[in-house]
């Protein structure tokens, strides 16, 4: 840009001759003295910077670039190595020069040894020893980049509450024992089996993207990405979906297994997606008389260690299942939602008579969910983020055969 500046001339409202004039600009020729305090105080101030430099330079030659926080605390804690190491955690992370050492400690466990996150009571901030610079990480570990967070082993299925408790988020006060005793409103098997090859259930994954943990681990790892999420269909909630129906299929009951990942794209709209490929599939076989989506459930506690929901069963660990049931408490036209309370309701009394502590407390919740479309729906949540995909497929073949009784009427 030229440094010149043009002045158009006018005459009233009329441009005259769109006359230009350079004007040239002025300056203060008048000259200023500068002080010898203030070349004094600025040489002292040069000098400090360039000798503080000096030493943060010398340091990180001889520790490394790794050591860059820890250098920086150390002038304002002294030589308090705990804070220093401490802060190094969190700063370490926001500077990301010091990534590997700051997470490279291990938690100290106490009263429960299955919690190795214990919280320091003191600070409620994670306790930790760091790890001596002479004893060599273990092969496995070198490879682990992130944060560590326990899986924590519980039994969700709160059956000392008894049979008739579900976790009711709606304002809603159903009839439970009612629904109990009368049982759910099954479609006589022989009416509705009547098409040689008429299918009579859909399952179906709004969340199909929905994984598990790494068999054997008792935690996971935070590395900044996407956690228990996989869009492999042999490693997400996908292959319990199959599990589920081949079950079913195996035992008489005709089942459609959609894999469509309909959160795959885009968490978001996943349910308004998944509700037009039921409807579709209604639409093609008006035969279809169950609809399931199967989800895998996520509990995370406030320490940020994931929940698995387990029991065993004939000396193998099983993920618990939990059914969900939407309601019209939020404004849904879905006047027949207790009929799938009700089917709830008899497939976690079949599942926890034959297995024990399999099934979690029914819960009910305000959405529908896509579960008035059809004429029995339910969502169900098989294991959680902190279960093993093997142990989900071990949950998923006792559903499948359960449900196929509960069809069958043979319950």
């Amino acid at each position: 840009m030229r440094d010149e500046c043009f002045l158009e001339l006018r005459e009233g409202n009329e441009l005259s001759g769109l006359k230009k004039e350079r004007i040239e600009p002025t300056f203060d020729n008048k000259k200023r003295k500068i002080s010898l305090f203030f070349i004094f105080t600025f040489s002292v101030a040069i000098f400090f910077m360039g000798f503080g430099f000096a030493d943060l330079a010398s340091d990180i030659s001889r520790k490394g670039i790794d050591a860059l926080p820890s250098i920086i605390l150390a002038d304002y804690m002294g030589e308090d190595e705990e804070q220093i190491k401490l802060s190094e955690m969190f700063l370490g992370k926001m500077l990301g020069v010091t990534k590997r050492k700051a997470e490279n400690f291990k938690y100290t466990e106490k009263d429960e040894p299955q919690f190795p996150y214990a919280d320091s009571e003191e600070t409620n901030i994670p306790a930790f020893e760091t790890e001596k610079d002479d004893e060599p990480m273990p092969p496995d570990e070198e490879k682990e980049e992130g944060t560590k967070y326990p899986i924590v082993s519980l039994d969700l299925s709160l059956g000392e509450l008894g049979e008739e408790y579900i976790m009711n988020e709606t304002g809603y006060s159903p009839d439970i024992k009612r629904l109990i005793s009368e049982g759910a409103a099954i479609p006589a098997f022989s009416e509705i089996n009547k098409g040689a090859l008429a299918p009579l259930v859909l399952i179906i994954h709004t969340h199909g993207t929905e994984a598990y943990s790494p068999e054997g681990k008792d935690y996971y790892l935070d590395d900044g990405g996407e956690i228990a999420r996989s869009s492999d269909p042999e490693k997400n909630v996908i292959s319990v979906g199959r599990v589920i129906a081949d079950t079913l299929n195996q035992n008489g009951v005709r089942t459609i297994h959609c894999d469509i990942m309909h959160d795959k794209e885009s968490y978001q709209d996943s349910y308004i997606r998944s509700a037009e490929t039921i409807k579709s599939f209604l639409a093609k076989y008006p035969s279809i008389k169950y609809v399931f989506d199967v989800h895998r459930d996520a509990i995370v506690r406030s320490d940020s260690s994931f929940v698995r929901a387990v029991t065993k069963i004939d000396g193998e660990d099983v993920a618990q299942v939990m059914s969900v049931v939407g309601s019209n408490y939020k404004g849904a036209n879905f006047p027949g939602w207790e009929d799938n309370l009700s089917f709830a309701l008899a497939l976690r009394g079949a599942l926890n008579e034959k297995y024990e502590n399999l099934c979690r407390p029914v819960y009910l919740r305000g959405a529908a969910y896509n579960q008035h479309y059809s004429e029995s729906a339910i969502l169900l949540e098989i294991g959680s983020s902190g279960n093993s995909l093997e142990e989900a497929k071990r949950a998923g073949a006792l559903v499948g055969k359960s449900l196929a009784e509960i069809i069958k009427g043979r319950n």
